[in-house]
């Protein structure tokens, strides 16, 4: 079957699959589902009833967070969003946005959480601890809020880490913890101690749950006991989300003094090493990695220039390489649809290549600031978050800006987003940092600006009118006013005076 047309079936399937797990109403809306960083264990990043622009704020949660950290992308499941704080996991009522529950961590990175299936409930599972030396941080404030709330009355609750002592006093180590979402309470019998601190965050495919860490060590799971499988050494940090599918995980490492970023992939059944990438330019940034059809997409950004390639998943060689202007962000994923392949990069640009040969389609200038943002695809629109905090909706038929959220809000920053089929759930960062919600606005109208990288001819001429003919009319009527001031370059006695000295009659 051609890679294109199974492609589609798998997006299909995939549809029915989202569907499935959407049918079952939460709270007067379709039950959730965004159990990952992306949505799913090989980061597809889309949803194909996903809620369409305009957008307008639906409710904002304030966790009460007053350090130099904020939260995890969120992640979804039944009528919960799920995010980790520096020294808590919360959960959210999808519906209104006011707090559930909240589990204590130990300090550790926002590293985003996974959920999986479990038994007849489902289990958390997230990451804790900053290893022997954290770094410095103001605690949060003993009472989270909620926008819209007359007068916060949610209180933190006094639990203990999962696993800890009775006491609650947790070391500052690392490890990997899984709870039951309904209950909080532990499901094995200890955490899975790390000997490194992980930021990756949590990814999970079938019964494994991956996670890596500061020194490159990535460890497999059984999300059922917690036994560990089996661990790789990558050739470098591994700080960004791991991307698992069709049997094989897919590794990002980040540079270290003496080795480049590099793109590894082992076998998900042992964990030995199917192949790495390295390109000869020796890059120093490589993104999240998505996994569809056989095929890795991913940017990398070097001396030599920043490029979006896809990489065969079968052996690793290069199927395309295709150049762009701005540099991507480690942060940030690519979104792989049935024919285009999307991606954006650090300035915001927005980028649509064709999935087969990578041959630019269009593009898209929002001309801000994206460092956290990871794109998602709601239904046929390409959401952005930018630093601005601002959410941009770009239509991927019209390829024109349709919807554009205030940026002067309270929220900050915007960062990564999970997606229902009523809501677009993402980070919110600056002072006040935690979750803002996004829901249809059937009051604003949809707008249409094209790219200011696209020519309009009329727009382009209208604007040159605008400007020419005030600047013609001043030269005219300044010219005219400088003549009569001026006069004549020689006046007629001067003439005459010209001809006597030469002789001549006047």
């Amino acid at each position: 079957m051609p890679r294109r047309a199974l492609h589609r079936g798998l997006g299909a399937a995939a549809a029915l699959v989202l569907a499935a797990l959407s049918a079952a109403p939460a709270s007067g809306q379709a039950a959730a589902s965004w159990p990952q960083f992306q949505g799913g264990s090989a980061h597809p990043g889309s949803l194909a009833d996903g809620v369409a622009p305009p957008y307008r704020q639906a409710w904002r949660f304030d966790p009460g967070l007053t350090g130099r950290f904020g939260v995890s992308a969120p992640i979804l499941w039944g009528d919960l969003a799920v995010t980790v704080g520096p020294r808590a996991v919360y959960g959210v009522d999808v519906a209104t946005g006011e707090p559930s529950w909240q589990i204590a961590r130990a300090y550790g990175p926002v590293a985003v959480p996974a959920i999986a299936p479990a038994g007849e409930g489902a289990a958390l599972i997230y990451t804790e601890g900053y290893g022997p030396n954290p770094p410095s941080e103001a605690f949060s404030s003993p009472t989270p809020s909620v926008s819209g709330a007359p007068t916060p009355t949610a209180t933190r609750t006094p639990v203990t880490t999962p696993g800890a002592s009775e006491s609650g006093n947790v070391a500052f180590d690392s490890r990997v913890i899984a709870v039951d979402l309904q209950t909080r309470e532990p499901l094995w019998d200890a955490p899975v101690e790390l000997q490194a601190v992980s930021r990756s965050g949590v990814t999970i495919d079938g019964d494994t749950a991956y996670v890596g860490g500061d020194d490159g060590m990535v460890t497999a799971i059984d999300t059922a006991t917690g036994s560990v499988r089996w661990t790789y050494d990558a050739p470098g940090p591994v700080s960004t989300t791991v991307a698992a599918g069709e049997g094989v995980v897919v590794v990002s490492t980040q540079p270290r003094p003496s080795e480049p970023a590099t793109v590894v992939a082992v076998h998900a059944d042992d964990g030995s090493e199917a192949w790495r990438f390295q390109p000869t330019t020796l890059p120093f940034i490589a993104t999240v990695p998505a996994i569809a059809d056989g095929v890795v997409y991913l940017g990398f950004s070097d001396r030599s220039g920043n490029r979006a390639r896809a990489l065969s998943l079968d052996d690793g060689s290069e199927l395309w390489a295709t150049p762009v202007a701005s540099q991507f962000t480690p942060f940030t994923a690519f979104v792989p649809t049935p024919d285009v392949v999307y991606a954006v990069d650090f300035y915001g640009q927005a980028h649509a290549f064709d999935l087969e040969t990578g041959a630019p389609l269009w593009d898209f200038a929002v001309n801000a600031v994206v460092f956290r943002d990871v794109p998602v695809l709601s239904g046929s629109s390409l959401l952005v978050t930018t630093l601005r905090g601002s959410l941009v909706a770009i239509d991927t038929e019209s390829h024109e800006l349709v919807a554009r959220t205030a940026a002067d809000g309270p929220q900050g920053y915007l960062g990564a987003m999970a997606v229902t089929s009523d809501l677009v759930v993402a980070v919110a960062g600056g002072h006040h940092p935690g979750l803002v919600a996004f829901e249809h606005d059937p009051d604003t109208r949809l707008l249409a600006e094209p790219s200011p990288t696209v020519l309009v001819a009329g727009t382009m001429l209208g604007n040159f009118a605008i400007t020419a003919v005030p600047l013609l009319l001043i030269l005219a009527l300044g010219g005219r006013w400088l003549l009569g001031r001026i006069g004549p370059a020689f006046a007629d006695d001067g003439l005459d005076d010209l001809a006597d000295d030469a002789g001549l009659e006047p």
